[in-house]
């Protein structure tokens, strides 16, 4: 829906601009065929928006599936050509390799005539590298970062219907949320009633026991219990070094880098110099971000878009 809205209006045939007083004409024409690679975290939405825009474009797209989830793939690229046909697109607009191989991927990118490549580091770096022009991009499962100045109800609805779908397995979403302490309490609301589940370390524990008591493995309890290993991870080796208060949270008791910088007394000069660089390194940073400096000093203060200052 969200990709429909955003394309549907946007001139992608003929003259896209004319400038009489110049006498320049702007006219978009298709390129030809796009090979796209497909990733087995990822095989359903990113292989409808890649033939979605490739339709909306007029050029004829060949997809390469992971061969772990060729049968998803296909069937979603079946289902966006029916429908590409039956609007009147041609036939055959949209193909894609039955029996996928590393071989026929590369192929594939050799003989077309652009690459859209989503994948690991290897598949990004082979499209760049085989002399086509590529657009590709590398592994997801990112953070999300929600400061005190964000529309948080809109940052709620957005985490949970990213997360959500497609049970929320793609590579696309959300693995983990850092929260403003400031704004936690009413996060926090708003998830629950949005029907998401805080694990206490109650809970923590048993999992955590549970693990440890039968061998299981992370693979297997992440199997067993649908919790990302790396979640797993982190609560069995704060588990074993603190025990029960090392599954604790965390809200609010976390400072800020440039806070421990100001806070940490050098021993000598040759670390004094070394802090400073590093706080000058955080204050290039946020100039880089758009921050306005105000006042000199500890009175130094980098105020936001937002007019929030932060000193």
């Amino acid at each position: 829906e969200y990709v429909y809205n955003k394309y549907k209006d946007i001139k992608t045939c003929g003259v896209l601009e004319q400038d009489d007083n110049y006498g320049i004409k702007k006219i978009a024409e298709p390129i030809g065929v796009i090979a796209a690679v497909i990733p087995t975290t990822n095989p359903t939405s990113t292989a409808i928006f890649k033939t979605l825009i490739a339709l909306k474009t007029r050029n004829g797209i060949i997809i390469s599936p992971h061969p772990r989830a060729k049968q998803s793939t296909i069937a979603a690229a079946k289902i966006v050509l029916e429908a590409a046909v039956k609007a009147g697109a041609p036939e055959g607009i949209i193909s894609w390799i039955d029996v996928p191989s590393l071989e026929l991927t590369n192929v594939l990118m050799q003989s077309a005539d652009i690459i859209l490549a989503t994948g690991g580091p290897g598949m990004v770096k082979s499209a760049y590298s085989c002399g086509k022009p590529a657009l590709g991009v590398g592994p997801g499962n990112v953070p999300c970062y929600i400061d005190k100045t964000a529309k948080l109800q809109t940052s709620v609805n957005d985490l949970v219907m990213s997360k959500s779908f497609d049970n929320g397995m793609i590579c696309a979403s959300e693995q983990a949320v850092l929260v403003d302490k400031d704004i936690y309490q009413e996060f926090e609301k708003l998830m629950r009633e949005a029907g998401c589940y805080f694990v206490n370390p109650e809970e923590k524990e048993k999992l955590v026991l549970e693990m440890i008591n039968n061998g299981y493995g992370f693979h297997t309890m992440s199997k067993k219990h649908d919790i990302s290993k790396s979640v797993l991870s982190k609560w069995y080796y704060s588990y074993k070094e603190k025990g029960i208060e090392g599954l604790k949270s965390n809200t609010g008791k976390h400072k800020s880098l440039s806070t421990g910088l100001h806070l940490k007394k050098p021993k000598n000069k040759i670390e004094e110099l070394e802090l400073e660089l590093m706080k000058k390194d955080i204050e290039i940073a946020r100039l880089k971000k758009g921050y306005m400096v105000k006042g000199v000093g500890a009175e130094k203060e980098f105020v936001t878009t937002f007019d929030k200052n932060t000193k």
